[in-house]
């Protein structure tokens, strides 16, 4: 392969440690790569020092195509015969030997975190494990699984299949198109989305309940989610989702067919949302050149490509995507039209794990996507001007008092490098909301919140009780927002926090900043500091609240 990229697009990374008692597994600790897209490491690392004294197997795997897995494998291993190498010439010779190129494959990002996982644990301080490994073919697809024992001799390969077992039994793992699915990462889409009923449908299908979207979740299927929508076969009509997913498959203009059409309808929504994120006046020109790049990043990683038929002109084609972007810059902004732009939130929340690869795509492209990203909270942050803003807020009318609050709440909002207030003033069914923000960062802490959050400023003299926080939820709702911010200059009454703990054990999070709390900031990465602290703390008494 030389020094070819490449792409982790499609590939699962997957962390296993096994509990032993009398012989068996019992039981198992996991992360993976879809879980955590954007921290893989820093979860791997927390979750190894967790289930230290507990774990008699560690298991590091990566499930995909074969010939992807062939990559990472030669990857990993040449990796570690150059350690050892390195180890030894240390030992022999006392000094470091310049290093030979590399022939295996070089690394994207997940890729490189999984083998420097691997490294820091063959290679301990106090010892250096013997690497042992299973290679496992399964339909379509390959597990390659390493572990370390004391010597080639090691007992580890006992209780492999039993840790590996008790995953696939829990994760049902399986190719879609070319790229890995496991259950968590598909049913995480239905995360917020109401169940509307329960249908018969057709012989084959049985039951299924409808969700809020239009999607089918089957009760008698191994694979039960797969965001299968209800349409004109089964009711006789067109659903919203349904017109929406046709505007945007790319069969009807290339006479290419990308399958699963499910999956490729998500990667293109990501690809919308990253296209209006972009600094980027699209027209024509501009593009095409950047959706066919795209197109051949599916077809390398992810689709299964079929020839068929074309019935619509490309220019047509790329007029609608385009309006498309558009609209998603209007929903970023607070603009909606409810049945599509909720469903585009909804998805967001997880499947934000494709944003890394669209940005890097972006970036080949010549659109700085990093930029995006710094342009938010760019300014220095001055204590001294928040609390002249604060301060001003507390004379004039109510009217004025309520823009200089707000005014306050951007202020802080905007030194939180990765959030971009997008709107201002947006009207969500029968309320207004102060603020617009979008989520433009490849923060994991900050994707928990979603991609889009809805903000409130009320500068009154006494606290929000629970009607605000009552109205604030339906918004939420209204728009498929997961995190609302409400900035109560004099906090919540005891029936409001109440409220507020009931919205989030439902998944709707509203985190509420006082005046003081903003007047003890004094850096932009306080206000980052203080935001992710609300978002834990009330994250942590939810899951509480749940297990009483």
């Amino acid at each position: 392969m030389g020094n070819q990229m490449v792409s982790s697009a499609g590939m699962l990374f997957l962390y296993l440690a096994g509990e032993v008692t009398d012989g068996s597994v019992t039981c198992i600790y996991k992360t993976d790569s879809y879980s955590h897209p954007l921290d893989f490491y820093e979860q791997v690392s927390e979750l190894r020092e967790d289930v230290s004294d507990k774990a008699e197997l560690e298991l590091f795997c990566v499930l995909g195509v074969p010939e992807k897995v062939d990559a990472i494998e030669a990857f990993v291993e040449g990796s570690m015969k150059e350690r050892t190498l390195e180890i030894w010439k240390e030992q022999k010779m006392g000094e470091m030997e310049e290093k030979t190129d590399k022939n295996h494959a070089l690394p994207d990002w997940v890729e490189a975190e999984f083998e420097r996982l691997i490294q820091e644990y063959i290679f301990q301080e106090d010892k250096m494990l013997f690497p042992r490994k299973c290679r496992m073919e399964m339909e379509g697809y390959d597990m390659y699984c390493l572990w370390g024992g004391m010597n080639s001799e090691d007992d580890g390969h006992l209780w492999l299949e039993e840790t590996a077992a008790m995953w696939t039994e829990a994760e049902k793992p399986f190719l879609f198109g070319k790229q890995m699915m496991i259950q968590t990462f598909e049913l995480s889409d239905l995360t917020g989305r109401k169940v509307i009923g329960a249908i018969h449908g057709f012989a084959e299908e049985g039951w299924y309940l409808l969700i809020e979207g239009g999607m089918k979740l089957y009760l008698n299927r191994e694979i039960p989610y797969l965001r299968e929508l209800i349409g004109v076969r089964d009711i006789g009509l067109f659903t919203v989702s349904e017109i929406d997913r046709i505007t945007s498959n790319p069969v009807y203009a290339y006479g290419r067919a990308y399958q699963p059409q499910e999956l490729c309808e998500e990667w293109h929504k990501a690809f919308l949302f990253t296209a209006a994120l972009a600094e980027q006046v699209w027209e024509e020109a501009s593009f095409v050149p950047v959706y066919e790049r795209f197109l051949a990043f599916l077809e390398e990683n992810i689709s299964e490509v079929w020839e068929a038929k074309a019935l619509l002109e490309k220019k047509m084609y790329w007029s609608v995507m385009i309006g498309h972007i558009d609209e998603i810059r209007g929903y970023l902004k607070g603009e909606e039209e409810v049945a599509v732009s909720k469903d585009f939130l909804l998805l967001l929340n997880s499947r934000y794990a494709y944003l890394p690869y669209l940005y890097e795509l972006m970036n080949s492209m010549g659109i700085k996507m990093e930029e995006v990203v710094a342009n938010c909270g760019l300014q220095v942050f001055s204590p001294e001007k928040l609390r002249q803003i604060i301060e001003l807020g507390e004379n004039g009318d109510s009217f004025q008092k309520g823009v200089q609050w707000e005014a306050a709440a951007e202020y802080f909002i905007s030194h939180i490098k990765g959030l971009k207030v997008s709107g201002r003033r947006i009207n969500v069914g029968v309320q207004e909301i102060d603020l617009s923000i979008v989520n433009t960062s490849l923060d994991s802490n900050l994707w928990e919140m979603g991609a889009y959050l809805l903000t409130e400023c009320k500068n009154w003299a006494d606290k929000v009780g629970i009607q605000v926080i009552r109205g604030l939820s339906y918004s939420s709702n209204m728009k498929g927002n997961k995190t609302t911010l409400l900035f109560a200059a004099n906090g919540v009454t005891r029936d409001g926090k109440r409220e507020i703990l009931r919205a989030a054990v439902n998944q709707q999070f509203i985190l509420c900043f006082t005046k003081q709390e903003l007047l003890k900031v004094k850096s932009g990465e306080e206000c980052y500091e203080l935001l992710i602290d609300k978002w834990r703390e009330l994250k942590a008494c939810a899951e509480r609240e749940m297990m009483v």
